[in-house]
């Protein structure tokens, strides 16, 4: 009888378990088709009225960059010579901060820890000032995209958690009111020790989000998303008017950044509660 039972729970944990690969099975192919569908040629205007200054600007906590970041940005400054390109690292985030803004600004982006949270503050901080296009060092350009065909108008990306903003891609004129609130939230954030409801809030795509609506957020035509092919490959990318323009590959990019980091990542650094000086 004991042997009986056995077989039988033995034989529906077989179910559950094949009827769990049929749905992984089926949530790749799905995940594949829908960036396939969105995987296509992009085109290019021949002229573009722009409005957003020609700056690129992008950043690391060091000039030394890894071997593969190297490589991607040296190929998207190639594919946009249109552009003023800067890489910044923390030393000259910090100068430009200090030029351009109150102690009380400097002050917070020396009392952040993680290194993407300087990095937010300091995008902010230069989009407001000069204006044109910040992008993540990992991303490249995908299927023909150039970044002066974002340059007609001001730009942000609705990002995949609720009421968030994504800070990896922002589009804008200088004087934007939206980064001027950003700036101050995060003197605020630092001044008190603010942690929020997850990593995301304290500077980056949660803080984003509390200034822009969320009409304005569900009517953003740029979105960050991501798919997974398999365990040992996942991209993430932003899709703009129904094309993917931007994408990295999230295992490449976590396994060198693991072996270039000046700190711990920005989650782990909250859920221990260490994010200030």
């Amino acid at each position: 009888m004991i042997h009986f039972k056995n077989k039988k729970i033995q034989e529906i944990k077989n179910r559950q378990i094949q009827q769990e690969t049929q749905n992984k099975i089926k949530e790749l192919h799905e995940n594949y088709l829908i960036y396939k569908n969105l995987n296509k040629p992009f085109e290019l205007n021949e002229n573009y009225n722009s409005v957003i200054p020609l700056n690129l600007y992008t950043c690391w906590h060091t000039k030394e960059l890894p071997t593969l970041l190297k490589s991607t940005n040296e190929i998207l400054i190639k594919e946009n010579p249109e552009f003023n390109h800067y890489l910044y690292d923390e030393n000259e985030c910090r100068e430009f901060i200090q030029q351009h803004f109150d102690q009380e600004v400097v002050d917070a982006y020396n009392s952040l820890i993680p290194c993407s949270y300087k990095s937010d503050l300091w995008r902010f901080c230069i989009l407001y000032i000069n204006g044109g296009i910040y992008y993540d060092i990992k991303f490249k350009c995908l299927n023909g995209f150039k970044f002066i065909s974002l340059t007609e108008n001001e730009m942000f990306v609705r990002d995949r958690p609720e009421k968030c903003v994504l800070t990896g891609l922002i589009v804008s004129k200088p004087g934007n009111i939206i980064l001027k609130k950003c700036i101050h939230q995060i003197v605020v954030n630092v001044q008190t020790r603010f942690y929020g409801k997850n990593p995301l809030f304290p500077t980056g795509p949660g803080l984003l989000g509390l200034f822009i609506s969320e009409e304005e957020r569900e009517a953003l035509i740029a979105y960050f998303g991501n798919t997974k092919f398999n365990d040992n490959l996942e991209v993430f990318y932003i899709v703009y008017n129904n094309q993917i323009i931007l994408q990295y590959n999230h295992n490449n990019y976590r396994n060198e950044q693991s072996q270039h980091k000046k700190n711990l990542h920005y989650h782990e650094l909250w859920h221990s509660h260490n994010i200030y000086i």
